[in-house]
């Protein structure tokens, strides 16, 4: 998980070990003071992950659409637990509780962080949605359940009103062009029948970043198509299939650190892509 990962810039260890090797220098040239003290200073450079880089950097803040939905939830939780600030904006209170995945025995509480702020309101008022995408939002999760392609487009308004550039979208594995990989429409032709309207507002909500001159297609964003969810705790690991029928299950918590991974690598490996 990002948040017990210790990040250690390049430059930032070179400058260490070249401090280190001065320092060791003058103890040798008999400035024993400096020289002590230059060694303590190096070695805490290098071997020791000082805690302003282990933080995320100040001002950093996501925004969650969709923050009663398992994801969700997830996203704003494991969000706070690394340090990162929240805006989420939340049509029921009652139902915005801490995830069961992620946090096990403190699971079903209310959530409780100075660092997340929660607007009530509708995804389908702009004014509600521009109350959450304010000014140092840097990255945004939409994981919507209804409504999606009307909700996205505000979204999309907001993010531009404010130059905020990175966002994930949450779909669904059988939406846009990955039907044939699904093994629901493969399968069940009845299901895709009543599934119909469900999965056509995935598609255009996922239009309004694939398509020429769509609305968001200049935003760096990601579309990100899970298998079925579950509740479980997070197992660390997401399988990105390239090609072929997608099956199994996927921890909800999982595609929740995979979201916010895609929010924080600013060359992330799927930008402008909609993986399975």
């Amino acid at each position: 998980h990002l948040g017990s990962i210790v990040h250690k810039d390049p430059s930032y260890i070179i400058g260490g070990w070249l401090l280190l090797a001065s320092m060791l220098w003058l103890c040798r040239k008999r400035r024993a003071s400096t020289g002590v003290l230059g060694v303590v200073l190096g070695s805490f450079l290098v071997f020791i992950a000082p805690p302003w880089k282990t933080q995320p950097p100040p001002g950093l803040f996501v925004a969650v659409f969709g923050s009663t939905q398992a994801v969700g939830k997830e996203v704003v939780y494991q969000a706070l637990q690394r340090g990162m600030k929240v805006r989420a904006l939340v049509m029921n209170t009652s139902k915005f509780l801490t995830p069961e995945g992620s946090a096990a025995n403190e699971s079903g509480q209310n959530f409780s962080n100075p660092l997340l702020t929660v607007v009530e309101g509708n995804a389908t008022i702009q004014e509600d949605v521009n109350k959450i995408l304010t000014k140092g939002v840097k990255g945004v999760v939409v994981c919507l359940e209804v409504n999606r392609t009307n909700r996205t487009a505000n979204i999309i308004a907001a993010m531009k009103q404010v130059k905020a550039k990175r966002i994930v979208v949450v779909s669904s594995l059988g939406a846009g062009d990955s039907k044939s990989r699904d093994p629901l429409h493969l399968n069940n032709f009845l299901m895709t029948r009543t599934l119909k309207e469900w999965f056509g507002d995935h598609d255009t909500q996922e239009a309004l970043f694939t398509n020429t001159s769509a609305p968001g297609e200049k935003l760096e964003f990601i579309i990100l198509r899970p298998a079925k969810m579950t509740l479980n705790p997070p197992t660390g690991k997401v399988k990105v299939i390239d090609e072929g029928i997608v099956k199994g299950r996927i921890p909800a918590a999982d595609v929740a650190d995979w979201c916010l991974r895609a929010l924080s690598e600013k060359k992330f490996k799927y930008l402008r892509q909609t993986p399975c």
